[in-house]
């Protein structure tokens, strides 16, 4: 896939593909994906059909323990392992947050606000990269949600859109989520600043641990932040 390509079916994602309402008030039916293992344990999550092929999406995966308690306004911990198959078919809490208008009536179309929201997701399809010529894995795309640190969340940009814009076209997805706000951007004393910015570092080094196992090549991984949307118009037109 071209650059010019690439930042075309990104901004196809970003603008009209995806979306909480659409990914999640309609999406077509799905089965069980297949189990893998990563670091902390097995994951399950959801098979969508598209075409005569298939793309697995993982959502909800711990990254980081719960910041909560004496992890609040700390630097985020890596997530403790499971002992049996965790179901990720559901996208994880959001950070707290003051909803946009639509949200507050869509509230259940997005996830629900926790502070244990340290989660991430994973889009992958289910073909062998070497047919499709990539024989050290799929290529990576770390997508960063937008919002001023203050909104927003990777729920908020929906499921089947991401497998049907993106995965189809030999990628794997990632999206993650992270403090926002108060909590993960307050001073004071000993409290680390931009705690969500080391959420997100936390995030990427589990993406480098654990992508080969969702076929993705670790040497490979673009990461794209949610203001480059604004970037991608100009661009495009």
């Amino acid at each position: 896939m071209s650059t010019i390509e690439l930042v075309s079916y990104l901004n196809d994602l970003l603008w009209r593909e995806l979306g909480s309402l659409t990914s999640r008030l309609w999406t077509p039916p799905w089965t069980q994906s297949k189990i893998l293992q990563i670091h902390q344990g097995f994951i399950q999550g959801r098979r969508y059909k598209l075409g005569r092929e298939f793309v697995d999406a993982y959502l909800g995966i711990p990254f980081g323990k719960p910041p909560i308690k004496e992890l609040r306004f700390q630097k985020p911990v890596p997530a403790e392992p499971w002992n049996e198959v965790r179901l990720c078919t559901e996208f994880g809490p959001r950070c707290p947050q003051e909803e946009l208008i639509f949200e507050r009536y869509a509230t259940a179309a997005i996830a629900e606000m926790n502070e244990d929201c340290l989660r991430l997701n994973v889009f992958a399809p289910s073909w062998t990269p070497a047919a499709c010529g990539q024989p050290n894995g799929f290529a990576v795309i770390v997508f960063i949600h937008g919002g001023g640190f203050a909104i927003h969340s990777s729920a908020n940009f929906g499921c089947y859109g991401i497998c049907e814009a993106l995965c189809t076209k030999d990628v794997i997805v990632v999206t993650i989520q992270y403090r926002l706000g108060f909590f993960g951007f307050s001073a004071g004393e000993e409290i680390p600043t931009n705690l969500g910015l080391w959420d997100q570092t936390l995030a990427l080094k589990w993406v480098q641990d654990n992508i080969a196992t969702f076929g993705g090549d670790p040497m490979n991984v673009t990461g794209v932040v949610g203001i480059l949307k604004l970037l991608l118009m100009f661009i495009i037109f």
